[in-house]
């Protein structure tokens, strides 16, 4: 049985745009996200110190997460890549963060609805 190997030259470009791929998808995501979280009333606050940016290395990254502080909750998202802040929010932000997501997603569905509807066969095959 012969095995047939991918050259390095075709390799490892190959890999790289896959990484950079990947890279700039999640970058894109958490700009995304951080966007929406300033629209709802979340406050950025920068990790301009060491121990800041230390202790913002410790936490869940990408993620929003509830965390009791006393009676209340307060509503973090740490981004430790690429702004080097946390969110913070309380339960008036989260719930305008949670009306914002669901009116973008209602108008993905409107969109996707408007283009299941197009008439495709006008402009000639797919794989133009």
């Amino acid at each position: 049985m012969m095995r047939r190997v991918l050259p390095a030259g075709l390799f490892l470009p190959t890999l790289a745009l896959l990484l950079f791929g990947c890279a700039s998808m999640q970058e894109d995501q958490a700009r995304d996200t951080e966007e929406l979280l300033a629209a709802a009333g979340f406050k950025a606050r920068p990790a301009d110190t060491p121990a800041k940016l230390a202790h913002l290395e410790t936490l869940q990254p990408f993620k929003l997460v509830a965390r009791s502080k006393g009676d209340e909750f307060v509503y973090t998202y740490a981004d430790p890549k690429y702004c080097r802040c946390l969110y913070a929010g309380g339960p008036q932000a989260y719930q305008e963060l949670q009306r914002l997501k669901l009116q973008r997603q209602q108008a993905a569905q409107e969109y996707l609805a408007e283009t299941s509807s197009m008439d495709w066969s006008l402009w000639g095959p797919v794989w133009w």
